[in-house]
């Protein structure tokens, strides 16, 4: 293998490495972010509903647990990015309506997650 392979090869590592470490970093901070739990109870029918509502501008809360269990994640390291999948649609509903959570949290965490990626390049990690 050629010098320059081994440089590519190298960096190549690098960023799967940083790249995979800040996606579970995120995805983590994803499912804390919204594991705070609402007052609830099971209505006549059955149905588990908040007994509150929620505060405006605050994440959604949990009631059943199924937005939070929904969030995952996917690694395309050929074009170099992680895919952050929130299966469940409510969720997508809330981060557009009055109970933003995804980007809060990325924007709450950026310094640490560009540091995180920075010791991975550098192999410091």
């Amino acid at each position: 293998m050629s010098f320059q392979a081994r440089i590519e090869n190298i960096i190549r590592t690098r960023i799967k490495r940083g790249l995979t470490a800040v996606a579970v970093a995120f995805l983590t901070d994803l499912k804390k972010t919204v594991s705070v739990p609402a007052p609830r109870r099971r209505t006549a029918s059955g149905k588990i509903v908040a007994t509150t509502p929620a505060t405006p501008g605050a994440p959604p809360r949990v009631v059943t647990g199924r937005g939070r269990s929904s969030l995952s994640m996917k690694l395309d390291i050929e074009n170099n990015r992680a895919i952050i999948r929130v299966g469940a649609f409510y969720m997508m509903v809330h981060e557009d309506g009055n109970h933003p959570w995804l980007q809060k949290t990325w924007d709450a965490n950026n310094t640490r997650y560009q540091e995180l990626f920075r010791r991975y390049l550098s192999g410091e990690s």
